[in-house]
């Protein structure tokens, strides 16, 4: 009875520590973590009742894990990921797109223009 108890509470913080932390946790991340705690828990039930108590474990088990992660595939709207948003058409000639000033200095260009353009008589 303390191998049952131990597995439940093993695989209850497993699942506390995979699938309820801040970050996102890969499919099968959480695939492979639900298939080990069944495997884990079928193995105490074979063991302490019988083949026939851990095939039912593992396929109950099993059961629930596909339908926890989206069996049936009837969930709605599972039409893939939203397409890319517009990009912003382009300025016309003569005109200067706006840049982000935390990215990117407006002026280095025609600083190193400028700089070029004295240069380039002395190399001629």
């Amino acid at each position: 009875m303390l191998v049952l108890v131990l597995g439940i509470a093993s695989v209850t913080v497993i699942w506390l520590l995979f699938v309820k932390r801040e970050k996102p946790v890969g499919p099968v991340v959480r695939w492979t973590g639900g298939a080990a705690g069944i495997v884990f828990v079928g193995i105490v039930a074979t063991l302490r009742a019988g083949l026939l108590a851990g095939l039912l474990v593992v396929a109950a088990g099993s059961v629930l894990l596909w339908l926890s992660m989206g069996g049936f595939g009837g969930g709605g709207g599972g039409d893939g990921p939203d397409p890319p948003p517009e990009p912003d058409p382009d300025p016309g000639p003569g005109e200067r797109a706006d840049l982000p000033a935390k990215l990117l200095d407006p002026e280095a260009f025609d600083r190193a223009r400028a700089e070029w353009e004295r240069e380039l008589p002395k190399r001629s």
